[in-house]
């Protein structure tokens, strides 16, 4: 069975934790410690030659691997053709690719799961492209904007996705993790057409 590799993006340090470029890496979090996911290895693996911490589980018989790439978003592609290329060699089949990212352009919460097309001006998803030399990848998008404040003044897109989620979004995020990790959960059991159709409906 072809192994999936789940990547979530976002910066690595302490000071990016609950920015909303991290909101993908929040998901990969929030996977490895769902109870139905079972873990082959107890903790986060720090693996430096692919600049990613990795963690390895298994759902219903399908290898899955965590990853968060230890660079920063703009060199996201380093490590994800890394992570690509290893488990290339060792198991002898190509993997499935998920990432799973921010994306200002939709409202804050909503999920989108889609098989290839553009970056549609992501730096992150754009060096995977890059890297990888395909756009056809499977995405996981979750929605961060409008890159506005309160009273409906804009915020300089850059500006935005590096500060954290506002008190009164915290929650809306939150369920949309929970949902993304219930999203992924459907695709590994039934397939893309499926996952979509469950995105859709939430």
């Amino acid at each position: 069975m072809v192994p999936i590799l789940i990547i979530g993006l976002g910066n690595p340090g302490k000071e990016y934790d609950g920015t909303r470029h991290n909101v993908g890496r929040e998901i990969v979090d929030a996977i490895s410690r769902n109870d139905e996911f079972r873990m082959t290895n107890s903790e986060w693996h720090d693996r430096k030659s692919l600049d990613a911490e990795m963690l390895e589980c298994e759902l219903g018989g399908q290898r899955v691997i965590l990853a968060k790439p230890t660079t920063y978003m703009n060199e996201s592609g380093r490590a994800v053709s890394a992570l690509v290329k290893q488990l290339g060699q060792v198991s002898g089949v190509k993997c499935q690719v998920l990432v799973v990212h921010d994306d200002l352009d939709l409202p804050l919460g909503t999920l989108r799961l889609s098989q290839g097309g553009s970056s549609g001006g992501h730096k992150g998803v754009q060096s995977i492209i890059d890297a990888l030399g395909t756009k056809d990848f499977l995405r996981l998008r979750i929605g961060i904007g409008p890159n506005e404040t309160p009273d409906g003044h804009r915020i300089p897109s850059e500006k935005f996705v590096l500060e954290k989620f506002r008190t009164e979004e915290r929650g809306t995020i939150d369920a949309a993790v929970a949902r993304a990790v219930d999203v992924i959960l459907m695709l590994i059991r039934d397939g893309l057409p499926a996952a979509q159709r469950f995105t859709d409906l939430h």
